[in-house]
């Protein structure tokens, strides 16, 4: 098995959230006894290198947060910033991971998009471990209201932990892509 090991990162809100992970295998929980356990796992060959858990494809991942099964519907991770979106579905209810940048995604309390119920932004660091900023109260002058951030559950920050590893966070966004390609075609 490759890429063995363990991370420890803040959870800010509810303390410290052990990262297990292993080739095909992620797990979240907390470092207090009474924590569930989110896994995914991938049943199947590793098809996608750049991504930490090896696939995108939805018929090779299992998830569950304790004895209860998670439905997980990745994109493609191809060429658009959307396609690198993952949703979540337990107990008739939908998180998702959303990229916002080429480091960071959104973990939202909904379908990709709701911008107004984001829970917070993590990014997956290079040891593994991955950082949280959790959304603040937001006044939209325009609007002239103030916009409260939904409050992430343990289980809902255990998913959103869960999802940072096995999948990643960022993305390229196809301006880059396009001016990569531009850059490369013009002479040195």
């Amino acid at each position: 098995m490759a890429d063995v090991g363990q991370t420890v990162s803040k959870s800010i809100v509810f303390g410290d959230v052990v990262i297990s992970r292993a080739d095909g295998y992620y797990s979240t929980r907390f470092a207090t006894a009474d924590s569930p356990v989110v896994t995914i796992e991938r049943v199947g060959a590793r098809t996608r290198p750049s991504v930490p858990i090896g696939t995108r494809d939805a018929s090779c991942l299992v998830a569950r947060i304790d004895d209860r099964p998670i439905t997980l519907l990745p994109g493609s991770g191809r060429v658009l910033e959307r396609s690198y979106r993952v949703i979540a579905e337990i107990d008739h209810r939908v998180v998702s991971l959303e990229p916002k940048s080429m480091a960071t995604c959104r973990f939202v309390n909904g379908m990709p998009g709701e911008v107004v119920k984001t829970f917070g932004e993590f990014t997956l660091r290079a040891n593994g471990s991955i950082e949280v900023e959790w959304e603040t109260p937001t006044t939209y002058r325009l609007l002239k209201r103030t916009v409260i951030p939904p409050q992430p559950t343990r289980e809902d920050t255990l998913i959103g932990f869960a999802l940072a590893a096995a999948f990643g966070t960022g993305s390229l966004s196809l301006m880059l892509i396009v001016a990569g390609f531009i850059s490369a075609a013009l002479p040195g």
